[in-house]
């Protein structure tokens, strides 16, 4: 058990735009990532939107991972922003206490994912994104416990350091 949730801390992950943009076509024909030096862009029809991470959840059965919006091109962004979770469904607009327009992407809504093992751990639930890092045509995710194996386990932890 202990070393299921280490490996999943020590989870760095490597996705390709090209497979990521695989997901997005079975929703939205027009729809698209490119992958730049630190943001990406959702292409759209009528909107370029540019975003960076922000936040992830991964408890209470939740699986989403949230991004703020830099820009859109052109600027009418509230219709599109209010109906992007019309066209996908495991997208959710939203804004922050200081009015930042956020993106979150429901991991665990997109049917492609339904049983992902590393998505579906329990033991996801102990750990966060500890940082996304964007690169053209590819983007990297790297996982880190939230807690100190001590905290998490107490006594039982003890054999396996923290």
């Amino acid at each position: 058990m202990l070393d299921t949730i280490k490996d999943i801390a020590k989870g760095k992950f490597e996705f390709k735009e090209e497979f990521i943009n695989e997901y997005i076509l079975i929703f939205a024909q027009d729809y698209s990532i490119s992958l730049h030096d630190g943001y990406f862009i959702l292409n759209t029809p009528d909107i370029e939107a540019r975003l960076d991470y922000d936040s992830c959840k991964f408890e209470d059965g939740v699986r989403s991972v949230t991004f703020k919006v830099l820009d859109l091109i052109p600027f009418h962004y509230k219709m599109f922003l209010r109906w992007i979770n019309k066209k996908l469904p495991f997208m959710e607009y939203g804004k922050d206490v200081e009015n930042t327009k956020l993106i979150t992407c429901h991991l665990n809504k997109i049917p492609k994912l339904k049983d992902n093992k590393i998505l579906n751990n329990s033991y996801l639930e102990h750990a966060t994104v500890d940082y996304i890092k964007c690169e053209p045509g590819k983007v990297t995710v790297k996982l880190k416990l939230k807690s100190k194996l001590s905290e998490i386990f107490g006594d039982l932890a003890s054999g396996f350091g923290d």
